[in-house]
Parts: C-alpha cells; structure tokens; sequence
C-alpha cells in the first residue's frame, strides 16, 4: 500500500455524556504569548540549553525577525522563530468555526436563550475540500438549541439537513467548550482526511515560508499531529530532518502535545530535527 496517497480521518471530542473530557486549555490563543509558551515548554523539556535566564518576546518580530529571545546566564542571547505546523486547510477551519461561532453567539443573545443547566451542543459537518462549505445559516443553527431547550434538553444525537447535534447535559465541572451562560456550542470542522503527503507538503510549504528567517534556531509545534502520529510520524520526523539538514538554521526542534492542563505535560514530545545551536550572540 502507497502511505502516502492513504488517509486517516480522526475526531476531536470536547464533552461527554456527563461532564467534559477535555481539560482547561493551557496553550495560548494570543501569538506572542503561545511563542513564548512553547519556548519555554520544549527547552525544559529538552534541556539542550542550560541556565537560562529569561523569556523575551520580541517586539518586532516581521520580516523573518526572532519571535522570541532567549537570555542565558552569560547574558548571551538567542534568536527563536516559532511557527506551527498545519495544513493550510486547518487554518481555513480553524477562522470558519470562530466566526460560525461568534455568530451562533450572537443569535443566542439576540433571543436572550437561557438554560437553567449547563448544556453542550456538538455541531459536526460531513468532510468537503472545498473552502466554504455549506454549512447553512447560524440563524438555523440557534432555531435547533431553541427547540432543544423549550422542550427540556433532548440528549442524542439529531441529523439535520447540513450537519449533525449532539446535545448532552454537563452535569458536573465546568463547560471547556464556548460558551454563553450555560450553553456551549462546538463546532468540528477538522474531519479533513490527512496522509504522509499531507503531512510531506506542508512540511515543504513550512520550509519555504521560513526560508528568509534571520534567526538561527527554529521551533515548531503542533497540538493536532498526535491524531496520525502512530500511523505517519516517524516518517514525518524523518522527511523533517532530511528537508532541514539543508536550510541555514543552527537548530531546529520540532515540539508536539496535546492541549488541557495535564494533558499537555503528559503527551508533550521534542524531537530533534537539526543538531544543537551553537552559541552566538544577535
């Protein structure tokens, strides 16, 4: 069987049928303070560099710029650039669901919905490779949690004409999905099909994009690749170096995990792409 032309298609869950199964998120949405975050996380975790004496974001991290310095204890200084690995479709996803959230918020508050539990709604949209799928309006979207709610949360799963809800009680802890009051709303647009190419392109995709770095150091992260890692990820690794053994960085790590405070810790990996960075002041 040719890997990489086969796909693997996972799930993400954010709830169960009585309390949430996912942990507080511990990683950043903001983007200085996420680099800063994995910095830290994948030096302490690595320990390629000792004494290190301070975090710094940089303030103008444009045109190939440092996105963070790191201090040692000699006062010397290195420069890192951060950056995720993700297939541009993710991305796309990834602002599709803030913004079809955002509206179904608005809808919700508009109409002033209220719950006197705490109540998720799971919305799932069949996979499509295109860039705007149709996933009907958020205005259909609130008319379902509206009927659900009057009619005292229905739990199940109900197909509808553009995706599936899954409704489900919380009925202890706390809702770690977005949320108005006590009702939350998730919506999965990541049922994309990845395979070795996927994962091979973007890697190539990521190499040009950081060609004209100045720092000498890189680090990328990603919080999705442990889905396919069992199937794709020692051949992953292995494209990386061979890909970076080739650019002008020093140093490249390549840090993965999971998000939810413990998870986080348990599942982070940093691997070794290109051999350590030589000290140099910037």
């Amino acid at each position: 069987m040719n890997e990489s032309n086969s796909a693997n298609i996972s799930f993400r869950f954010s709830h169960g049928t009585a309390k949430p199964l996912v942990k507080k998120p511990i990683v950043p949405e903001a983007k200085a303070e996420k680099e800063l975050f994995w910095v830290k996380a994948a030096l302490k975790k690595s320990q390629i560099l000792a004494e290190v004496k301070d975090y710094l974001s940089n303030p103008d991290d444009s045109h190939g710029n440092h996105d963070v310095i790191v201090v040692l204890a000699d006062n010397q200084k290195i420069g890192v650039q951060v950056t995720e690995l993700t297939f541009e479709m993710e991305r796309y996803r990834q602002e599709l669901r803030r913004s079809y959230l955002r509206k179904i918020f608005e809808e919700i508050s508009e109409r002033k919905l209220t719950s006197d539990t705490k109540v998720v709604f799971q919305l799932t949209f069949p996979y499509t490779d295109t860039k705007k799928p149709n996933i009907g309006k958020a205005k259909h979207v609130v008319d379902e949690i509206d009927k659900n709610l009057k009619s005292g949360i229905q739990e199940g799963t109900y197909e509808l004409t553009h995706f599936k809800m899954t409704a489900n009680s919380v009925n202890e802890g706390t809702i770690y999905v977005p949320h108005l009051g006590n009702i939350g709303v998730s919506a999965d647009f990541d049922m994309i099909p990845r395979s070795l190419q996927f994962y091979t392109d973007t890697v190539d995709a990521l190499f040009e994009k950081k060609s004209g770095s100045l720092s000498g150091f890189l680090l990328i992260w990603s919080l999705g690749i442990w889905r396919d890692f069992h199937h794709y990820g020692e051949d992953v690794l292995r494209y990386m170096k061979e890909k970076f053994s080739k650019s002008k960085f020093d140093h490249v790590l390549f840090a993965e995990s999971m998000d939810g405070d413990g998870y986080f810790q348990a599942n982070l990996h940093v691997h070794i792409i290109k051999q350590p960075y030589e000290r140099c002041d910037i």
